[in-house]
């Protein structure tokens, strides 16, 4: 079978795309981190700011471009496209919920400690939502591939965060803790409610949320 030049540009994208952030978290980021302290605003700065645009953002938005016609949502319908926005605050209200109500079943208590990097959460909000939702899954969704496609970019974007959690010596805690479940079960969230509004800005604001609560509950 002939591949059309969007699955020849897939097939390409996805596994550069994996090999260069696995690059940045085990190569670059530990040379980094012995420059800077690991919470230190430079490092974040470099390592979701300038890299994540770079590697995850610019190819992203490029490909949007060349194959905007292939898209499951065209790309200018993606950013204007109006949705039912009291039907995705009760989604975002049950997201929250379920997190707190999870959160106080493990650890019986409550205690919300809000970090000062909202800038930050927004920034990986965009960048990871562009990446996978307005790119990949976007991309990827078609009518014969429809009802599988959400689970399919969920397993895609738990992978992504394999090579940080080497770095960072969580991934036996990820998988033996059975961690790695909340980001299958938020990344399909997210892809739902892309596919479910046909715009990017519900998963945006989910993406956000989630971080912002579980770095608080942390």
């Amino acid at each position: 079978m002939k591949l059309t030049q969007k699955q020849t540009a897939l097939l390409l994208y996805i596994p550069l795309f994996y090999l260069a952030w696995a690059g940045v978290e085990l190569l670059l980021v530990p040379v980094f981190e012995r420059e800077f302290p690991p919470d230190s605003t430079m490092l974040f700065f470099i390592k979701e700011g300038i890299l994540k645009v770079l590697i995850w953002v610019v190819p992203a938005v490029l490909l949007m471009r060349r194959f905007d016609g292939e898209l499951y949502v065209p790309l200018k319908e993606m950013f204007t496209q109006r949705f039912d926005f009291l039907r995705f605050l009760m989604l975002l209200g049950g997201v929250c919920v379920f997190l707190i109500v999870m959160h106080l079943i493990q650890s019986h208590s409550l205690q919300l400690h809000f970090k000062w990097r909202l800038l930050g959460y927004v920034l990986v909000g965009i960048t990871e939502e562009i990446a996978f939702r307005g790119w990949l899954l976007n991309a990827m969704h078609t009518e014969k591939t429809a009802k599988y496609m959400a689970e399919v970019n969920a397993v895609m974007f738990l992978l992504i965060h394999l090579p940080i959690w080497i770095h960072e010596h969580l991934l036996a805690a990820a998988f033996g803790g059975l961690g790695f479940l909340s980001v299958l079960a938020i990344g399909f969230v997210f892809a739902w409610s892309f596919l479910h509004f046909r715009s990017i800005y519900p998963p945006i604001l989910l993406h956000i949320a989630y971080d912002v609560l579980i770095t608080a509950m942390q």
